[in-house]
């Protein structure tokens, strides 16, 4: 049985990435990453996709979205359950600083066979899925300026699909997500 790695932040404010991660079969090995070296799109991609997701949680307008920048995510992990809180900022007309907005906390699935509590929707589960899907790429030093590490070490097989489910999905050369995992 390998060790594996379980990210519980992700930021990146346009300057810095940030990401917290654990390793190990009880997650006992912390490990946290603050780089200035600028993730790939696909990152970035993932981060901003979540704007709606903030506002629906927030039960805000969607008119908002034009100002909103997701800027993290921080997950949360109780016996299998994966949890999310989502951070963005909102640009203001009325002042420079800008509304810093955290969804609430939002479970993927009900800790027992009860209804009870708001659950994320599949949606916001599959987006914050691929921010951490992302965030263990950037870890493994696929950043836009190309790879840090050779080849064999930070190849990634797979598709996001499998990274939900199982696994780490495979890439081109060029840092891009295949669909389907070559034969």
């Amino acid at each position: 049985m390998a060790k594996e790695k379980a990210v519980r932040k992700v930021k990146y404010d346009g300057k810095k990435v940030l990401i917290l991660w654990v390793e190990g079969w009880d997650g006992e090995d912390k490990f946290s990453l603050e780089c200035t070296d600028e993730p790939l799109e696909s990152l970035k991609k993932a981060l901003s996709s979540l704007a709606a997701d903030v506002l629906s949680i927030c039960e805000l307008p969607q008119s908002y979205i034009g100002g909103i920048e997701v800027r993290g995510v921080t997950f949360s992990d109780a016996d299998g359950i994966m949890g999310a809180t989502i951070s963005a900022i909102k640009t203001l007309i009325t002042t420079d600083a800008p509304l810093i907005l955290n969804t609430p906390h939002m479970a993927e699935a009900a800790a027992n066979d009860t209804a009870g509590g708001k659950l994320l929707p599949a949606e916001t589960v599959s987006g914050v899925n691929r921010v951490a899907f992302e965030a263990l790429r950037y870890i493994r030093g696929e950043r836009a300026q190309g790879r840090l590490f050779a080849a064999e070490d930070s190849e990634v097989e797979g598709t996001i699909e499998a990274f939900e489910t199982q696994g780490e999905p495979a890439t081109s050369e060029g840092g891009e997500i295949l669909e389907e995992v070559p034969a």
